[in-house]
């Protein structure tokens, strides 16, 4: 009978500590666990706050980068910013046809010039070296237009006509022509001539 209960109480001691610890193992395993997963998720969140940090240095450096370099490029003599060309036109012409040309130039050349984006700002007259000039500046979005408006217009059917007929009238129109493209500077008052 003794046997018994002290068998007894010997298993009732035995699942006592078996259940104290699985629980210990429950518990502090479960706490284990939860601060595992707490240095894990820490790890995790600091190294993609590390990345995210990391990225947007690298694009602040490349934006202060090229607003620094735009600026000193800018600021270089002979730096020709973006926007309209001029072009300047010399022609020497005969005296004796100065008025037969100025009439076929105002009559004939700006009404077919306009038709292919010619945008003259200024007429000039003037005498050099006992020669008379007629000189014009025109304004031009870019080389590219100036070059197709050209070949348009000297290629006009219209305009060939005038020129040969003109020609054949009263001889020579033309001395000489010189052509110069005006680029502005980064320093010039106006960009822009045309309003």
């Amino acid at each position: 009978m003794k046997e018994e209960q002290a068998r007894g109480i010997g298993n009732s001691v035995k699942c006592f500590n078996i259940s104290c610890f699985t629980w210990n193992k429950i518990f502090f395993g479960g706490f284990k666990f939860r601060l595992n997963f707490a240095r894990n998720t820490y790890l995790y969140l600091s190294f993609f706050n590390i990345c995210i940090m990391k990225h947007l240095f690298i694009f602040l450096l490349v934006i202060i980068s090229c607003f620094t370099f735009g600026q000193k490029l800018s600021q270089k003599p002979g730096f020709v910013q973006t926007g309209p060309i001029h072009q300047l036109r010399i022609y020497e012409i005969p005296k004796e046809n100065k008025q037969v040309f100025l009439d076929r130039f105002r009559d004939h050349a700006l009404r077919i010039m306009k038709k292919y984006g010619f945008t003259i700002v200024a007429i000039w007259e003037s005498e050099f070296r006992e020669k008379t000039e007629f000189v014009y500046l025109l304004e031009w979005k870019n080389e590219e237009a100036m070059k197709t408006g050209w070949e348009a217009f000297m290629g006009d059917k219209e305009w060939k006509d005038i020129k040969a007929r003109t020609a054949k009238q009263y001889g020579n129109f033309v001395n000489d022509i010189e052509d110069r493209i005006l680029k502005i500077e980064n320093f010039s008052p106006e960009k822009k001539l045309l309003k």
